[in-house]
Parts: C-alpha cells; structure tokens; sequence
C-alpha cells in the first residue's frame, strides 16, 4: 500500500466502496471517501486490518487485499 492508491474500505455490512489513501504514517493511514470526508485508520495487529471509526460505523481495510 502507498499513498494514493486505491483501497477497498468495507463496512460492518461487507458492502465495500473503493477510496485513495491520503496520508500514510506507521501503523495508521488516511482514506477519503467519495463525499470528501478522511477517515484515520489505526492497524489492529490481532485481526490484521485497518480499523477506523465514524459515525458509530466500523469501517476496515484488508492491507493484503490490495
């Protein structure tokens, strides 16, 4: 994964949309999603995703899906 590449950001309901990646720092990165809105995400080491929360909504990224 690098800094402008599109991911795959899914919800609790599986359904996925794609977005780039804004910003990138060790272990969190930062998506925009179509409405303009970045979401921060921090990796979770035990379920091996990027995690990130808005709106009482879990939002995950599979960096091995990429």
């Amino acid at each position: 994964m690098r800094k402008g590449e599109a991911v795959t950001v899914r919800s609790e309901g599986g359904k996925g949309v794609n977005c780039p990646i804004v910003d990138m720092e060790s272990n969190k990165i930062w998506v925009r999603f179509p409405t303009n809105q970045v979401l921060e995400m921090d990796y979770n080491e035990k379920r091996k995703l990027y995690v990130g929360r808005m709106a009482r909504l879990e939002f995950t990224v599979n960096p091995n899906e990429t």
